[in-house]
């Protein structure tokens, strides 16, 4: 009977062994979605904050938050921009659709391509600046 007792025992230490430690992972991995959630809130607040310092507390003369207002200034832009040649370039394919249905022959647009080029190259230049200050200058109007 004594062996079966030992072996009892080293068995119920094993399994104890193993809860504990599934209780430590449990735990270290509740942790972890913690620090991830509040750091997610914690971003989140700060974008916020950044959004009512810009929209209501926005001062020209401070020089350290002015380039970066200057920076969201140009990104608003720069999107405005891009969104607006999306639907330009989504418009024309329906219609062009609607044409090529009724028509043999189709055409392409030989000169679209530099204006392309021109507008993307406008996007390229405006990253490499940190703060996008330089871009508003450069600007093509399309």
């Amino acid at each position: 009977m004594e062996v079966f007792k030992n072996v009892a025992d080293s068995v119920t230490k094993a399994v104890n062994f193993v809860v504990d430690k599934n209780r430590r992972a449990a735990m270290i991995n509740r942790l972890k979605i913690v620090i991830r959630n509040e750091k997610e809130v914690e971003a989140s607040s700060y974008i916020e904050l950044g959004k009512y310092y810009y929209e209501n507390m926005r001062d020209a003369s401070n020089e350290r938050t002015e380039t970066l207002c200057v920076a969201v200034d140009n990104a608003d832009r720069r999107l405005k921009r891009a969104f607006a040649k999306l639907d330009e370039m989504m418009v024309p394919a329906a219609a062009e659709e609607e044409e090529e249905e009724g028509c043999e022959e189709n055409s392409v647009d030989e000169d679209a391509a530099p204006d392309d080029e021109a507008f993307f190259r406008s996007f390229s230049a405006a990253q490499e600046e940190p703060d996008g200050t330089d871009e508003a200058a450069e600007d093509p109007v399309i």
